[in-house]
C-alpha cells in the first residue's frame, strides 16, 4: 500500500512538474504572458500537495525551477525571479499553514509582508522585464512605489490568495477520488453477493441444496394426525357403494356355489 502510494505521489509530481515548466516556458517567450504563467504554474505546483505530500510538492517546485531555466529561462533570468521568490513556493506556504493549523489573520500578514517585499525586489532589479523600457517608471512613480506596492498590493494578495485556497481545495478533492478509483463513483456493496456468484451458478446450486435438505426432512418428519388417517384410509382395499367390501362377496358366492353342487348331488 505504501508502495502504490509513493508512485502515485511520484507521478502526481511528475505531471505537475510539466505543466508548470510549460507555463513558464510560454511566460518567458512572450513577456505579456508572464504574470499569468505564473499563475497558472503555480497553480499546476499544488497537485502533489493535494495529495498531502509537501516534500513532493518542493521537489517538483525545484525541478520546475531549474527546467524553466533550461528551456528558456536562461537568456531571461530575472524574469523567472518573482516565481522563485514567491509564486512558485505560495502552495507550499498554504499547505503549511493547514498542517500547523496557523490562525488565518496571522499567517495572511506575514504572506501579505512576504508578497510585498517580492514585488518590491522585482521593482528594484527586474522591472524593466515587466514594464516598457522606453518609457521611465521610476521618474512617474518615484517615492509612491511604496505607497502603490504596500496597497495595491495587499488588496491584489487578498483576494489572490483567498482564490488559490479555494483551488487547492478543489483540487484535494479531485486527486483524493482519483487516488481511490481513478474518479469512478463507488458502488454500493450487496452483503449477501459473493465473488463466486458472477453468473449465477451458486444461487442455482444454493437452490438445489435447500430444495433437497427440504425433501429429506420431510421424509423423515412422522406424520400427522390427519395424514395418517388418510395414508390408512389409502392403504384399505376398495369398498363397493352399498357398504359391503369385495373380499365378503367372493367368499360369500363361493360359499353359494358349494351348496348348490351338493344339492345336486344329492338329487341325483
Amino acid at each position: 500500500m505504501k508502495l502504490k502510494r509513493n508512485s502515485f505521489i511520484i507521478a502526481l509530481s511528475g505531471v505537475s512538474c510539466a505543466l508548470a515548466v510549460i507555463f513558464l516556458t510560454l511566460g518567458n517567450w512572450f513577456s505579456f504572458l508572464t504574470l499569468a504563467c505564473y499563475l497558472l504554474a503555480s497553480a499546476a505546483l499544488m497537485l502533489p500537495l493535494a495529495a498531502d505530500s509537501r516534500a513532493g510538492g518542493l521537489i517538483a517546485y525545484f525541478a520546475t525551477v531549474l527546467l524553466g531555466f533550461l528551456f528558456g529561462g536562461i537568456w531571461t533570468p530575472w524574469r523567472m525571479f518573482l516565481f522563485c521568490i514567491f509564486f512558485g513556493l505560495h502552495p507550499l506556504a498554504n499547505s503549511l499553514q493547514n498542517k500547523w493549523n496557523l490562525n488565518k489573520w496571522i499567517a495572511f500578514a506575514v504572506k501579505a509582508v512576504w508578497f510585498d517585499v517580492s514585488l518590491w525586489l522585482t521593482w528594484e532589479f527586474a522591472y524593466e522585464y515587466f514594464f516598457d523600457a522606453s518609457v521611465n517608471w521610476v521618474e512617474l512613480i518615484g517615492n509612491w512605489i511604496f505607497l502603490i506596492i504596500g496597497l495595491g498590493g495587499t488588496v491584489f494578495f487578498f483576494f489572490y490568495d483567498w482564490a488559490m485556497r479555494r483551488l487547492q481545495g478543489v483540487l484535494n478533492v479531485y486527486v483524493r477520488r482519483l487516488r481511490r478509483g481513478k474518479g469512478a463513483a463507488k458502488r454500493p456493496s450487496s452483503p449477501e453477493r459473493r465473488v463466486e456468484d458472477v453468473f449465477g451458478l451458486e444461487d442455482r446450486s444454493e437452490d438445489r441444496k435447500e430444495g433437497a435438505s427440504a425433501a429429506q426432512g420431510a421424509a423423515e418428519r412422522p406424520p400427522a394426525e390427519g395424514e395418517r388417517g388418510t395414508e390408512e384410509k389409502r392403504d384399505d382395499p376398495p369398498q363397493r357403494e352399498d357398504g359391503r367390501d369385495g373380499q365378503a362377496d367372493g367368499e360369500r358366492e363361493e360359499k353359494e356355489k358349494r351348496e348348490d353342487r351338493k344339492k345336486n348331488g344329492e338329487d341325483s
